[in-house]
């Protein structure tokens, strides 16, 4: 249940920085953010990006943020341990590559 409180609290603030750093979720003919009903839905809730490629769209507008931040993407390892700073947040990770190297 937490989980979907965390969910339910955080989204709004979450879409409004993926739209604010440039994401594009479909609109009407007005500019008014389009909602769509899935699933057991009562109401429309959920934006969409290119229709049903939203998955797409959100991952290439996120790998498209890295590119132009300081973050190295890394592909074909795997993380083994996250690297924590003093304030509790993840400032690193170890990985493996498939040598086995660290």
């Amino acid at each position: 249940m937490k989980a979907v409180e965390k969910l339910v609290e955080e989204a709004p603030s979450v879409i409004a920085e993926l739209i604010e750093s440039g994401m594009r979720f479909d609109h009407d003919h007005d500019g008014t953010l389009l909602l769509g009903m899935e699933g057991a839905h009562s109401e429309r809730r959920i934006l969409h990006s290119h229709g049903d490629a939203t998955g797409k769209y959100i991952m290439e507008h996120l790998i498209g943020c890295l590119k132009k931040s300081s973050i190295t993407v890394m592909e074909n390892v795997t993380a083994v341990e996250l690297i924590i700073g003093k304030d509790d947040s993840c400032i690193g990770v170890k990985t493996l590559d498939k040598a086995g190297n660290l």
